[in-house]
This record gives C-alpha cells, sequence and structure tokens, in this order.
C-alpha cells in the first residue's frame, strides 16, 4: 500500500514501477505489470468483478486468458492498483470488497495500491500489505527536479535563480518539497521570476500561466463560444463546475452532467443567442476543449470526467465562493460552508476561502461560533474551559500573552483529555509546560502500572512473573527520572519537597510489583493531590464517551481555525488577537 499526501506523486510512481517493470529486465525480471485505474473500474455503471474487468481488460490488448491464468498461478504478476482514495463514495465498499477476494484468490501474485494518507487513516486496511508512504522531496531531489526542468527548456540560468529564491524563502521550500506544488512553481517561475505569497496565489497564477500558454502555444479548434470566453469566465466556468460538483460530494462525473453545467452557465451568459444556435454542440465542443486545451478536466473513462487532480477542484471550488460579488449571498455561502467544518475533504476549501476572501473578519467569526455550539449545553464541559482558561493563562508572562496563552490552551487541553500526544504544541520548553507535561507523564505510566496489578496475582501464584516484574522496574524507573526531571523544574520549595517524599517512598522499594499491590493505589492519589493543589491539573473530569467525541471534534475544527489563521488571511489586528488568544476558548457573539 503506497500511502501519499495529495500531489506526491502516487500515480506518477506506479506507471514509473509499471515501466520500469516493463523495460528493464535486471529489475524483477520474468515478471509482468498490470496497471488499473480504480477510476476506471468504478466508473462502470455495474458493479463488476475485479478479476474480470481486468482480464478483460488484458484481453483487449491480444494477450490470451488461457496464457494469462497461466502466469496468475505462476505468480508472475505484479497488480498496481491506483487511486483507491479518488473511488466515489457509493462505490468504496464494493471495491475495497474486490481488492480483498483478488488479493486473497491470487495470493501468490504481487499487489500495489495507492491511496492518499487521509482517506486510508480513516478505513481502507488491508490484510497482508505493507504500508509505505511516499516521502516528500528533499532539498537534492528538488535540485535536481528544477535543473531537469529548466534544462529541458534551454533556460539554465532561470534554474539557479530559482534555487537560490527558494533558498531565502523557507515557504517555497516547504511548498517545493510536493511534486505537484513544485511543478506549479516552476511554471509559475519561468513565466514571471518570481514566486506568489501563498497557496490560494500559486494555484490562481500557475491556472492563469495554463490556460494562457494553451491558449497561445497549441494549434487546437476551438468552439467559437469558448473560443470568445476571456480567461476570467474560462476560469468561472471550472469553478461553477467545480462548486457544484463539490457540493454534491461528486469528484467524478458523467459526460451528460459536466454538459449540464457548461449548459447552465453558458445560458446566463450575456451572449447573443445567435454566437450558439446549437448549444447541445457547443456544450460537447467545448468540454472537449477544456480537456484538450488545459488538461485541468480530464476524461477518466468513457463518458465519465473528473479534474486532473483534487487540488484544482478544491481551487476553484474555492474561488467560486470567494468571487460571489452581493454580500447576502456570499454570507448565505459562507453560512452553507461552515456546515462542513467537521468534514475532513472541506478542509482545504477552509484554507483557501480564508486566504482568498479580500477579509476574512465574518468567515472567522462564523466558523468560531460554529465551532462553539456543540458544547454550550453541557455544564461539566463549561467548567472544563473555565480550568482551561485559567490553567493557560497563568503561564503567560509579560510579552507573552498572545503566544504562550494559545499554546497553553493546546497543552492543556491534550493533557486533560487523557493525550500524552503534544506533536504540534509550541513553547514545550518553556518551565510550566515542561514541568506540567512531566508530571503528566508520571501519573500516566503510575496508571498505567496499577492498572496491570490485575494480572499481578494471577502471575505470582503460577511462578511466571520474571517478565512481568522486569516491566514494573523498567516503568517505575521512568516515574522516577521523570521526577528527578520534575524537581529540577521547580521553584516552589513546599512542592518540591512533596515531590521528593513521592519520590523516596518509591525509589526505596525492595520489591515493587508487591509496593504497587499494597500501596500504588495510595500513591497515586498522593501524587494527584499534589499536582491539583500545587499546578492545577492532574482533576479527574470523567468524561463519558459522548462528551470526549464532543471534545475531539471541538479540537480538530479549533486548530482548523488555527490553521486557516495562520495562512496569507487577511482580518483586522483586533479580531485576529482576540480569535489566537481563545484559540481553544468558546467565545460569544458578543466578544468578538
Amino acid at each position: 500500500m503506497i500511502l501519499g499526501k495529495p500531489g506526491a506523486g502516487k500515480t506518477t510512481f506506479l506507471k514509473h514501477i509499471a515501466l520500469l517493470l516493463s523495460e528493464r529486465s535486471d529489475v524483477l525480471s520474468g515478471y509482468i505489470p498490470v496497471f488499473i485505474s480504480l477510476n476506471d473500474f468504478c466508473a462502470e455503471e455495474q458493479n463488476k468483478e475485479l478479476v474480470e474487468y481486468i482480464f478483460a481488460d488484458i484481453s483487449s490488448h491480444g494477450i490470451e486468458r488461457d496464457n494469462l491464468e497461466i502466469l496468475i498461478k505462476s505468480g508472475r504478476l505484479i497488480f498496481l492498483l491506483d487511486g483507491l482514495d479518488e473511488v466515489k463514495e457509493s462505490k468504496i465498499s464494493h471495491v475495497i470488497r474486490q481488492i480483498r477476494l483478488l488479493s486473497q484468490d491470487f495470493e501468490n501474485n504481487n499487489f500495489i495500491v495507492t491511496c492518499r494518507l487521509a482517506a486510508q487513516a480513516q478505513e481502507y486496511k488491508f490484510e497482508n500489505f505493507v504500508e509505505v508512504e511516499i516521502c516528500d522531496f528533499n532539498d537534492n531531489q528538488i535540485k535536481a527536479f528544477v535543473r531537469n526542468w529548466f534544462t529541458e527548456k534551454g533556460k539554465h540560468k532561470r534554474a539557479d535563480s530559482f534555487i537560490a529564491r527558494m533558498v531565502k524563502d523557507s515557504n517555497i521550500r516547504d511548498l517545493a518539497t510536493s511534486p505537484l506544488l513544485l511543478t506549479l512553481l516552476c511554471i509559475v517561475f519561468e513565466d514571471s521570476g518570481d514566486f506568489p505569497v501563498n497557496r490560494s496565489e500559486l494555484y490562481e497564477e500557475g491556472v492563469d500561466v495554463l490556460l494562457r500558454k494553451w491558449d497561445a502555444n497549441r494549434d487546437i479548434y476551438r468552439p467559437k463560444v469558448y473560443g470568445e470566453l476571456s480567461r476570467n469566465k474560462k476560469e468561472d466556468l471550472l469553478s461553477h463546475i467545480a462548486f457544484n460538483s463539490f457540493e454534491r460530494n461528486e469528484y467524478f462525473f458523467k459526460q451528460k452532467s459536466i454538459e449540464n453545467e457548461i449548459r447552465d452557465y453558458i445560458y446566463n451568459l450575456q451572449m447573443p443567442t445567435k454566437k450558439y444556435r446549437s448549444v447541445d454542440v457547443d456544450c460537447r465542443e467545448i468540454l472537449r476543449s477544456i480537456e484538450a486545451d488545459h488538461g485541468l478536466i480530464t476524461a477518466i473513462a468513457k463518458g465519465i470526467y473528473s479534474f486532473s487532480h483534487l487540488t484544482f477542484h478544491e481551487y476553484f471550488t474555492s474561488r467560486k465562493i470567494v468571487k460571489i460579488m452581493d454580500p447576502d449571498e456570499q454570507k448565505e455561502v459562507l453560512n452553507s460552508l461552515v456546515e462542513h467544518i467537521y468534514e475532513p475533504r472541506w478542509r482545504e476549501i477552509f484554507a483557501l476561502v480564508s486566504c482568498m476572501l479580500p477579509k476574512a473578519d465574518y468567515f472567522m467569526k462564523l466558523l468560531k461560533l460554529k465551532i462553539g455550539e456543540p458544547i454550550q449545553d453541557s455544564l461539566k464541559i463549561q467548567d472544563f474551559f473555565s480550568w482551561l482558561n485559567r490553567k493557560s493563562s497563568l503561564a503567560a508572562g509579560p510579552g507573552e500573552m498572545l503566544a504562550l496563552k494559545s499554546a497553553g490552551q493546546i497543552l492543556y487541553f491534550k493533557l486533560a483529555t487523557t493525550t500524552l500526544d503534544l506533536k504540534g504544541v509550541k513553547h514545550l520548553n518553556h518551565r510550566d509546560f515542561k514541568l506540567d507535561s512531566n508530571l503528566s507523564i508520571v501519573l500516566s505510566q503510575s496508571r498505567s502500572i496499577f492498572q496491570d496489578m490485575d494480572l499481578a496475582a494471577g502471575l505470582l501464584s503460577s511462578g511466571q512473573s520474571v517478565g512481568f516484574r522486569r516491566k514494573v522496574e523498567r516503568n517505575q524507573d521512568l516515574i522516577l527520572s521523570t521526577l528527578d526531571t520534575c524537581m529540577e523544574l521547580v521553584f516552589d520549595d513546599r512542592l518540591k519537597d512533596k515531590l521528593n517524599q513521592l519520590k523516596n517512598n518509591l525509589s526505596s522499594v525492595e520489591s515493587p510489583v508487591e509496593w504497587w499491590l499494597q500501596s500504588g493505589e495510595a500513591w497515586i492519589k498522593e501524587l494527584i493531590s499534589t499536582m491539583v493543589n500545587f499546578q492545577d491539573i492532574g482533576h479527574s473530569w470523567d468524561f463519558n464517551q459522548a462528551e470526549l467525541i464532543t471534545l475531539d471534534k471541538y479540537f480538530y475544527a479549533s486548530k482548523l481555525l488555527e490553521n486557516c489563521l495562520s495562512k496569507d488571511c487577511y482580518v483586522s489586528r483586533h479580531l485576529r488577537e482576540s480569535l489566537t488568544r481563545n484559540i481553544l476558548l468558546p467565545l460569544s457573539s458578543d466578544s468578538l
């Protein structure tokens, strides 16, 4: 299973493997690649068997079925199944079942499946598949790609300028690790000699260059109506198609459906009717021109189309929202957009819209209020957020309030909801943050040991406790070491004495398993009491499963808002500071 982010080059890599196996006898000699686009397979009207689809596809190239079956029985095939994440939602279960059946029935052959990381993390799991991830380009690979790109075009000096400019700009360097975005950067830099500031501008300039270059350099017939559309109107048409299909959760659309979208757009243009006497013919020709001229929309099977990459689908969807000129209509669309806040497929739309709006104040307020809705009716959760506000505020000193308070909210939210995954938490070197996170580790390890004591009695009586004793001793050593770290961070002598007392009680133990059986619960209670009284952490909130799910969704949505604010998003300074200072705290409409 080859996993990767959007634009990581999964399909390109899989096709490279297919060509490598086909052309080089020294690589897996005697093996035959079978490349199948899962887009093409799922585009079929009926739920076909994947094996029959593959047989039919290969047979169409002159390979007899008997020979194919011989190859399968001898394990000579390598099935390359591309784009699992791009399968339509209504057909995903069928496709997953078919892949499982295929890999079971032909288990002595080899299988490679490509899929987006986000989609795979949700549900696309297969037994006996090793998961690997396509890495981002490193510096040397970026430079090699850039030099190859510009050398092919005879522009060696431009490659040097690109690399020099990229070295000075870390944001460009970060974008360039993605093959798709690096391609767009090369297109834009080739044309303008500079880079845009944010991703929305990158997509905008990249699409603009694509449209102008194909219009200027390709000798392709264009229908009269499409040929007379301005570049802006062509982008409006693509935005119209993208927005309507994205709202319907359609990444793939039938020819009839996309022609209807084109027809709807053309009818609403102020153009003389004589210019399109046969609208149906024009729609078909326009679709062919979009595919041939720009490659932004492509045919993936007979009568089935999609945007050539999800990135373009997302960009044009966002552009449609931002380009609405009527203020009331745009507010209505933005209100509709925030209803999708918990749906991962809309995440990039939120980021792009926030960057593309001339002023995003209304949208950011709307997001913040929507995020707070699910937690309004729970008194326990309201008490939790009161504590979170109090605790995160204590860590921030003069001049540090904004950065530390927002970082503290993320840290203490994670610690209080029983997760020690502190990835993404900033300022962890801050003394209070380090002390509280280490105390939380001590509490977590102690609870883990005590919970394992249920196994102790049976193991002790059976004489099979050697391994278990060693595990307890290792965990206890970690607790003692972490307590030492805590005491190095403590300024309050009373807290240091308490922690030293807890450490001495634990370090003097001769038989750890027996001690934890007899005294572990009392020791943990003393630890919690110390944490609560001195550091205001370690509270037992006793959230039920539904409350934990609500908090998890709240955290996800709040991080989405933070991500939007961290981009090139224009909001008033007062609002930005208010949202950043209260990134995980609910706010009322009056306070925004």
